[in-house]
Parts: structure tokens; sequence; C-alpha cells
């Protein structure tokens, strides 16, 4: 049976989602939403070294909605967008 599965990461992550048990991976980028089988997933962030990568492990259970919401690790706002505009920091 499936669930309804939403993930969501501060700033934002390519996560990739494989079934503990073993079979294909599936990948997406936050938010996304997907149908998942019952069981137990890895599941591996990671966002272009804005932040540190993440893995983590989720339990689908068959017709409930799960909603997974993480923060990348090291996440720093003030950092990235310096870096996005490309000023020097002191």
């Amino acid at each position: 049976g499936l669930a309804p599965v939403s993930i969501d990461a501060s700033p934002w992550a390519r996560v990739t989602i494989t079934p503990a048990a073993g079979g294909a991976a599936v990948s997406c980028t936050t938010p996304c939403a997907m149908q998942l089988a019952a069981g137990e997933y890895l599941l591996a962030f990671e966002n272009g070294g804005l932040s540190r990568p993440l893995t983590d492990r989720m339990v689908v259970t068959e017709g409930r909605p799960l909603d997974l919401r993480k923060t990348m690790p090291g996440f720093d706002p003030d950092r990235a967008v310096t870096s996005i505009l490309g000023a020097s920091q002191p």
C-alpha cells in the first residue's frame, strides 16, 4: 500500500530516497511530494555545498500521510547571501 509523503528542507535540498530493504532510489528537489510504499527509507539530503549534507531515516506507514521537514546543518542565511552576492567577508 502507498502513503502520501511530503518532504521539505530549509533552505532547500536534493533528496535521494532509498528503500532500506533495497530497490530503486528516487530523488526530488524540495519541497516535493510523492506516493511511497510502506516501509523504511534512507534519505540523503544535499544542496550543492550551501550547507553540510544530511542523512536521515523515515518509516512510511500505509495510508498515513507523512510530512517531513528538515533544516540543513550549518546553514547560515547571512553567509549564503554573502556568497551569492560575492561580497568579501571582513
